[in-house]
């Protein structure tokens, strides 16, 4: 007994560092999953990628489809992601997700994926430093970098193999096993059809450093030596691009990332990724224009992004040089996505500058004239700084900070009322019926083959147009869910469209979540009425002030002094409504009786309206940018109240009753307060009364 455990010990103590990897790939693993599928369920996730990659991989397990999705479907008529991108890792994931084929199954391999991409760098680390402790150090700080969690916090994304597949390819050209180099060129190749540009530079660098090889190696047949295996990565990845490009075209000729009809490079004058090169080339000054655009934004995340590796780039550039087709890309951009963090672009960024920094710091690490002492001050410096950064970036601190954008979408997401309401309308959507919804409810109903979503920013070739999308959507939907307190768009353009419409009626409501029916029109098989409270502290006073008052039921009150003569009280509270009936009820008191007038109680409402401009390019085709406006104030309802209507000086109730067509953001105010009387409001509250 005493041999096994001394046996084992010895064994935990000489694989130390693996099993202190493997303990911080699991804890990733489990953080992540469960942090992101909490942000699904908290309506926090999008269609944009999550429900389309979904519904593509549902539709291709349960209907057999070639992973098809519907939110593109005017600018990908044939419906697969195969006409968007060129994903064949879709095909090795299709039987794990086919196990539960859910949202969240894509959430736990995708975070798995990420993580398990410390493995290669662990390992190539070692290999580079002969020092495991190295190894497991650039592994850790890549597990901590914004860089990566910031790819596993947005959805879903292909983007979230490139990691893993060039580390593995990075180590296996080091120790030269080359069916696992080939693994991962492959797995590179396979996940997006960008990343042949990469690969095709890795080879192209390769090639060139062993370039005084080359032919000899050729000429005597040994093809898998770094020189052969180079010209061969360049070879294949120039074919496979070719192919990638062209089964996109089979599927859809009018693809806009590849062949027009993107406004990302607008300002470049660019209209694909493609033309992103020789637009820079034909027109430098422009490009330029394009450069300088958001230049604060770009500057902001180039530093963020870069300081943390900058002591070791220049010993490790020819890894770092990898950066340079997605950078080139992104920084001629007007799409601030590709210059932010917790996006999936920064996929095409870590893992070159984390196997860079390793090349770097083994290289600066072995330079004898560098002085040892100063090296490792700054060493430690380095990584000091990029925990700060990774602090600072992290998806789950949503501090505002100065250029706060270059931080995208982020902060702890959280399970209230609203959200279990969600699930529970969704809920009662049978699993065959079609619906068309808005783009944070799409992920949780993209589980069926007629999912749908209102047309926030396909691309609209001649031929096709918004509104005929819309009504389309409609037509082949059985269902309409929306929610006005979480999309400023979808709703007020369909509730319009509803209110026109005898042919849907009201199937249930809570909270802001409407869920209509087609050819229903009894009551609300489901209804759960707003009711919220307002308090002294959720208006804006205008005159008067916040006191304590120990016959109130809130302790602290508004109050107006009779000394401040007819004067304006408060504003606010801007509070967001669906259409239907309310009453308003205002708990107030004066401090002395009369007749006169004492003040106007007013009701009033700004409906949401949604301007639309269209972007058109020179083939008649066009995009569209979505803005939410603000109506001009209308009044929903006033109560004069005298002192007549007082019959002591405690608080008692006023009642304002009034009705909303559409979403809209409600005020209310206390006008013309008299100055004969102090008057003291306690809260405001909201009761939403059931469909008439």
């Amino acid at each position: 007994m005493t041999f096994t455990f001394s046996r084992l010990r010895t064994s935990i103590a000489s694989r130390r560092y693996e099993i202190a990897l493997g303990v911080a790939i699991s804890a990733y693993t489990i953080l992540f999953s469960f942090m992101t599928i909490l942000k699904y369920l908290a309506l926090r996730s999008s269609a944009y990628d999550l429900g389309v990659y979904n519904q593509a991989m549902f539709t291709a397990t349960r209907f057999g489809r070639f992973f098809y999705y519907t939110p593109d479907l005017p600018a990908n008529p044939g419906g697969s992601v195969f006409g968007a991108h060129f994903v064949p890792i879709f095909f090795v994931l299709l039987p794990v997700y086919a196990l539960i084929p859910r949202v969240e199954t894509l959430l736990v391999i995708q975070s798995l994926v990420l993580a398990f991409a410390a493995v290669p760098l662990y390992f190539l680390g070692t290999k580079v430093s002969s020092h495991k402790s190295i190894g497991l150090l650039f592994a850790m700080l890549y597990l901590l970098s914004p860089l990566v969690e910031g790819v596993n916090w947005l959805d879903f994304h292909p983007e979230a193999f490139v990691p893993v597949a060039f580390l593995t390819a990075f180590y296996a050209m080091e120790t030269r096993r080359w069916k696992l180099y080939f693994a991962g060129i492959l797995l590179a190749l396979s996940s997006l059809e960008f990343t042949g540009v990469v690969v095709s530079l890795y080879g192209a660098i390769e090639l060139v450093k062993h370039r005084t090889t080359l032919l000899a190696l050729l000429k005597a047949r040994k093809f898998l030596a770094p020189g052969p295996v180079g010209l061969i990565t360049l070879v294949l990845s120039v074919c496979w691009t070719a192919v990638a490009v062209g089964f996109i075209h089979i599927f859809n000729p009018s693809q806009t990332f590849l062949f027009g009809g993107n406004f990302s490079w607008s300002v470049l004058g660019a209209r694909s990724l493609v033309g992103v090169p020789f637009a820079a080339v034909m027109d430098p000054q422009r490009a330029i224009l394009a450069m300088s655009y958001g230049l604060q934004q770009k500057g902001v995340f180039l530093a963020l992004v870069f300081v943390p590796f900058a002591l070791f780039l220049k010993s490790g550039f020819r890894i770092a040089m990898l950066t340079i087709p997605w950078l080139f890309a992104s920084i001629t951009s007007n799409q601030s996505a590709y210059y932010m963090f917790n996006d999936q672009y920064t996929a095409f960024l870590a893992p070159f500058l984390f196997a860079a920094a390793v090349y770097g710091y083994v290289k600066l690490r072995g330079n004898r004239r560098l002085n040892k002492r100063l090296f490792s001050r700054l060493t430690i410096a380095t990584i000091s700084i990029a925990l700060i950064v990774a602090l600072l970036v992290s998806p789950f601190v949503n501090t505002s900070l100065v250029g706060y954008v270059v931080f995208g979408n982020r902060g702890i997401p959280t399970l209230g009322v609203h959200e279990q309401l969600a699930s529970t309308i969704i809920g009662m959507i049978p699993p065959e019926a079609s619906v068309l919804t808005q783009y944070n409810l799409f992920p949780l109903v993209s589980n069926r083959l007629n999912a749908f979503l209102f047309p926030y920013q396909t691309y609209y070739p001649p031929g096709t147009s918004f509104n005929s999308t819309v009504s389309s959507f409609m037509l082949r939907s059985d269902y309409i869910l929306l929610d006005v307190k979480t999309d400023a768009w979808a709703p007020p353009w369909m509730l319009k469209i509803l209110a026109a419409s005898s042919d849907w009626g009201l199937y249930a409501a809570a909270d802001g979540i409407l869920l209509y029916k087609e050819a229903y029109h009894a009551p609300p098989a489901f209804f759960v009425p707003i009711q919220t409270v307002w308090t002294a502290h959720d208006l804006s006073l205008q005159s008067g002030a916040i006191v304590v008052d120990t016959s109130s039921t809130q302790q602290d009150v508004l109050f107006h002094w009779s000394s401040q003569g007819n004067t304006g009280f408060w504003s606010g509270p801007d509070a967001v409504l669906p259409p239907g009936r309310f009453l308003l009820d205002f708990r107030i008191r004066v401090d002395g009786l009369g007749n006169n007038s004492v003040t106007i109680l007013q009701a009033t409402s700004s409906l949401s309206t949604l301007e639309i401009t269209k972007i058109t390019d020179s083939t008649g085709g066009y995009s569209l940018l979505f803005h939410e406006s603000h109506g001009t104030p209308i009044v929903l309802g006033e109560l004069t109240l005298r002192g007549t209507d007082f019959t002591g000086e405690g608080y008692q109730h006023f009642f304002l009753q009034f009705c909303i067509e559409n979403k809209a953001y409600l005020n209310f105010t206390a006008a013309q307060v008299s100055g004969e009387f102090g008057l003291y409001v306690d809260q405001i509250s909201l009761a939403q009364l059931p469909p008439s």
